[in-house]
């Protein structure tokens, strides 16, 4: 067995700790308190206050784990190299003389918008802690931060890049040109900082000209004059943007990119963040997880921010109907579903569908610009047409039964545990076939009597 590797430097220290932590997805996770009982306050504010705690939730599935653990990988990579030890650190230091990487690595995470980019990128920062002092030689004490997310508004410029990593480091935002002079200045101040990773995100917002995909090449280049490693954060919108880009631009930005898909219905991570929703509501949203994730999922699509208008929705329809002492069931959630106020996130879910379905394209934004893991996309078509094959049986037979029959149908669902022994929770047992998919199938299969 390998033995994990001693850290030899306080930068190295601080990665290892991460890198060889296996609860590294629990350092990430972010469990808000329970919302306080609502249904004495007014109906706006318990509405946003639902909306803010929903948002506030952070559930580390495995692609988002890999997807930070990816991020540690290429901070440990550039300590080695850069940051060998500290008597490296302080002849660096005191002479400036600093031969970063020509070629650092660039790389994009990517998605389709509402599956928790952002959310990511700010995770990587809270499983390395607040930046943490310490003195090397006879140097003053340093700040040492490893990654720096910046945030890229649409009037940036070079200088103003400059100076948004200035604020970064807690150094004074005053470059008034972005020329090689201040690009060697700061590229100090980063390296004297500990720097070893910069998160750009909503690097899609850039500019919405026409020549917005050469704009954001030339901002990618700019950054990597740094020598240090970039991971830009953009909607797939973006990805299909830089694959207009000559050869060169395409070898730099679009290698190996991390793409996060909607959590499958059966993931464990889809069972957690519906767990979480029920434990944040404080008892307002009264669903069964391991029951309903196949009907919450066919709504959703599994987009989290979709999960999340979803629920916000349905409260803030069931408190315009004074139904503030009620909670939320899964008609509710349906009801929501087919609210004109979803229409368009509605018509989002059911594209996103269909291209997994048919594998045709229809809408560039919600399309991955990259190719998939071939095993991953087949278990996920799967799932759909087993949904979607469910959903037109259900609808079938709710559509040839009466008023009494159809109440008869919702009670059968909702005991759908005890009728199903089989279909276990999420997180201890997942399966595609819960709640619709199960009782459709096994009614569909039942003769009807005589």
């Amino acid at each position: 067995m390998t033995q994990p590797r001693i850290a030899t430097n306080p930068w190295e220290e601080c990665i290892l700790r991460c890198l060889n932590d296996p609860d590294l997805s629990e350092r990430l996770r972010i469990r808000p308190e329970a919302l306080p009982d609502l249904r004495a306050m007014p109906d706006d504010t318990a509405v946003l206050l639902v909306r803010g705690r929903l948002q506030q939730i952070y559930v580390p599935s495995r692609q988002k784990t890999a997807a930070v653990r990816r991020m540690l990988g290429v901070c440990h990579a550039h300590c080695l190299t850069h940051y060998a030890n500290v008597d490296q650190y302080e002849h660096l230091a005191r002479s400036g003389e600093l031969t970063l990487s020509i070629d650092p690595i660039t790389w994009m995470l990517t998605s389709e918008a509402g599956l928790g980019k952002t959310e990511t990128a700010a995770a990587m920062r809270r499983a390395l802690g607040d930046p943490h002092e310490f003195a090397v030689g006879h140097l003053p004490r340093q700040r040492s931060h490893i990654v720096i997310v910046l945030k890229i508004k649409s009037s940036a410029t070079k200088e103003a890049i400059l100076n948004a990593l200035a604020r970064a480091i807690g150094y004074p935002p005053d470059y008034r040109s972005g020329g090689a002079k201040e690009v060697r200045h700061i590229q100090r101040q980063l390296y004297l900082a500990g720097v070893m990773l910069i998160i750009i995100d909503e690097l899609q917002f850039l500019t919405l000209s026409a020549a917005a995909h050469a704009q954001l090449a030339r901002t990618l280049h700019y950054l990597r004059q740094l020598g240090i490693p970039v991971m830009f954060v953009g909607n797939f919108s973006l990805g299909h943007r830089l694959k207009k880009r000559p050869q060169e631009d395409r070898q730099r930005f679009l290698l190996k990119p991390a793409v996060l898909l909607p959590d499958a219905e059966d993931d464990p991570g889809y069972g957690e963040v519906l767990e979480e929703f029920v434990r944040v509501m404080g008892g307002v949203l009264d669903i069964v997880p391991n029951r309903d994730a196949s009907m919450f999922h066919w709504y959703t699509g599994g987009n989290l921010r979709l999960s999340e208008m979803l629920v916000e929705l349905s409260y803030g329809t069931m408190r315009a109907c004074g139904r503030a002492a009620q909670t939320i069931t899964m008609n509710d959630i349906a009801a929501a579903y087919n609210h004109r106020d979803f229409r368009e996130m509605r018509a989002d879910v059911e594209i996103c569908r269909r291209q997994l379905i048919t594998g045709k394209m229809e809408r560039e934004d919600l399309w991955c610009p990259f190719e998939l893991d071939a095993e991953q996309l087949a278990h996920r078509t799967e799932l759909a047409r087993s949904a979607r094959e469910a959903h037109v049986r259900y609808a079938a037979l709710m559509a040839s039964t009466t008023a009494e029959e159809k109440k008869g149908v919702e009670l059968a669902m909702q005991s759908m545990p005890a009728l199903a022994p089989g279909l276990q929770t999420a997180k201890a047992k997942p399966s595609p076939r819960k709640s619709m998919v199960s009782f459709a199938g096994m009614m569909a299969s039942k003769p009807k009597p005589a």
